[in-house]
């Protein structure tokens, strides 16, 4: 894709409508009040429908020049726009890219695997525990079984309170994961 981008220069596009609309208006001042016309050289033009309609031609191929000169500047800046458009997502990319690597220029690497190496010993004391409370579990259900007694389940009742294994470690687990 060729683009070919020149600056559309709005003053000298006004300035000749203006100058042409001044010559406009001055020969049809002059058509209607019957005055001769002169052009180039002081020579009078002759004002007829043939005249008139070389006139005519020869403005309508500059409007039309103009024009389509518009057309072209309005053309090329909308390739410009849309290969501008279709680059974003790349210079966002780039942009991210370059954003991290400040990042770990300016704080570096060590940060990171410090923050790594802190979230697997965690991960690794939260297996551990898990594990215990587990071991707990299994251990307990003779105490469970002692619990779930009548004499057991009497002081629950009096009390208000369900105690056994299972709870207490789900409790503790809670406490933990939260």
């Amino acid at each position: 894709m060729a683009i070919n981008f020149t600056p559309f220069d709005r003053k000298a596009v006004l300035d000749q409508a203006k100058f042409l609309s001044m010559q406009m208006n001055t020969l049809l001042q002059a058509f209607g009040r019957g005055q001769p016309l002169y052009g180039g050289e002081n020579r009078q033009i002759d004002i007829t429908p043939e005249t008139l309609g070389v006139l005519a031609n020869g403005l309508e191929n500059a409007v039309i020049d103009r024009i389509s000169k518009v057309r072209q500047y309005l053309g090329n800046a909308m390739e410009i726009i849309d290969a501008e458009r279709a680059k974003r997502k790349a210079r966002i990319n780039k942009m991210q890219e370059a954003f991290d690597d400040i990042v770990v220029e300016e704080i570096g690497d060590s940060l990171f695997e410090d923050i790594t190496w802190m979230g697997n010993i965690i991960q690794a004391e939260l297996r551990s525990l898990n594990s215990i409370l587990d071991q707990i579990e299994q251990k307990g259900q003779f105490l469970n079984y002692l619990l779930n007694s009548k004499p057991a389940e009497l002081i629950e009742f009096i009390t208000n309170q369900n105690v056994d294994v299972s709870s207490l470690v789900a409790e503790a687990r809670d406490n933990y994961t939260t």
